[in-house]
């Protein structure tokens, strides 16, 4: 059964005198991603005047692929109008979960036109690439069972602190945002998930317009 999602009235679509493109993310990961990507808008990273970046964060611990396909689409019929630029995102950790669970849910949400941006292990390895591209102390889960907690370690020995539930948005600028994306591309093989570890998100920021440049005044 589908939970129904706890939403504060209608999406304010509109900005200025034009309609928003929306980008709908639905995370797997509680605290982290959500915190993120509402940075990305809150730091002036993405292009306010033309999306707005909806986050639907995992709620009662509901946070398994399928359930992040359920949640997008729930958001989606309840939208009054959908634009065809409108796009959908399920943000997830590769960890534990079986090649099966992920092939079944990578197909799923092909077809229901949504997108997938997977991190393996987690997704603090996308929050790790903006401070380093060494990543050799960062496994799978196959090679350990505790890779997401060893990965939170490592960005946690890199930073000096980490707290998932308040993490330090001033760290997330263009200038390391662009670094994290050229780090995480080069380690995507194209696969619809990471099999290796890697992460996918860059995917996701890639298609965020950035704010636009305007010419200087001329005297």
């Amino acid at each position: 059964m589908v939970h129904k999602i706890r939403r504060m009235g209608l999406v304010q679509r509109t900005i200025g005198a034009r309609s928003a493109q929306l980008y709908v993310v639905a995370t797997e990961d509680t605290h982290a991603a959500a915190q993120y990507l509402h940075a990305l808008q809150e730091n002036n990273l993405v292009d306010r005047s033309r999306v707005r970046i909806i986050v639907l964060p995992t709620d009662e611990g509901r946070g398994a692929p399928t359930h992040l396909l359920e949640r997008l689409t729930e958001y989606r019929s309840g939208l009054d109008r959908c634009l065809d630029e409108d796009e959908f995102w399920a943000v997830f950790d590769v960890d534990h979960h079986r090649s099966k669970e992920l092939s079944d849910f990578a197909m799923r949400a092909r077809q229901k036109g949504f997108d997938i941006a997977g991190s393996n292990p987690c997704f603090e390895l996308w929050l790790l690439l903006h401070e380093t591209e060494d990543t050799s102390a960062v496994v799978t889960h196959a090679e350990d069972a505790r890779a997401a907690t060893l990965c939170e370690k490592e960005l946690r020995r890199v930073l000096g602190q980490y707290n998932k539930k308040g993490i330090d948005t001033s760290r997330i600028s263009r200038e390391t945002v662009a670094t994290a994306v050229a780090r995480s591309a080069a380690m995507d093989d194209g696969a619809p998930w990471p099999s290796q570890v890697g992460t996918h998100v860059h995917r996701l920021v890639k298609r965020l317009p950035p704010p636009a440049v305007h010419a200087p005044s001329s005297p």
